[in-house]
């Protein structure tokens, strides 16, 4: 169990576990988050700079909510593009292989850079969670929200864009396998017919 004032009322509460995650104050029934885990008991308590701080008036500043806008935008158009692409090349084919890898790792790559898209709401709420908790703490260690999700999703892509990749490469590796066979047999018998003309 963890003691720490509530970031909304000030008011000291004991969280039922050390673990980060959301919780509710019993007073003032607002939720905060707790974004690292607690290995000891600490007390969060309003720094004297700011005791005038209300969370509900904390906002995002415009250059923070410019870039991240911008960086949204940007992967968004380039991830659609890398997504339509991908799915394009991938039905296209590789030689004789009825699919084509390049086509996979563009379409996990597209998808990847809309992840800031898929989760630009939850996004929002951490920034704010991040900087009410960040302004009420006396700390000057800064707190940060991890989402378990985002990280999910970021795993399960990365491991997909390695697997596409090992693909191409055993694809590829089997391609020039296949035409070194193949020079291989046409030159030797190319030398065989030449052999047999000098021969006569």
């Amino acid at each position: 169990m963890v003691e720490m004032n509530c970031p909304h009322c000030s008011e000291l509460i004991v969280l039922p576990s050390s673990e980060p995650g959301r919780y509710e104050c019993p007073y003032c029934d607002k939720i905060f988050k707790v974004a690292k885990k607690q290995t000891k008991p600490q007390s969060i308590e309003i720094k004297q700079s700011l005791p005038q701080t209300n969370p509900a008036n904390i906002t995002i500043p415009n250059s923070t909510m410019a870039w991240h806008n911008s960086k949204l935008v940007v992967f968004t158009i380039l991830g659609a593009y890398l997504v339509i692409q991908g799915i394009i090349l991938f039905f296209d084919g590789f030689f004789w292989f009825d699919y084509n890898p390049i086509g996979a790792i563009f379409f996990f790559c597209g998808v990847y850079l809309l992840i800031p898209l898929i989760f630009a709401k939850q996004n929002i709420e951490d920034m704010e969670a991040e900087m009410e908790v960040n302004a009420l703490s006396a700390s000057s260690k800064k707190f940060k929200v991890a989402n378990p999700n985002k990280t999910a999703v970021k795993g399960i892509l990365g491991t997909s864009i390695a697997v596409s990749t090992v693909a191409l490469i055993i694809m590829t590796i089997l391609v020039i396998l296949f035409f070194v066979v193949m020079v291989g047999i046409f030159s030797g018998a190319f030398l065989e017919i030449l052999i047999g003309i000098f021969d006569t």
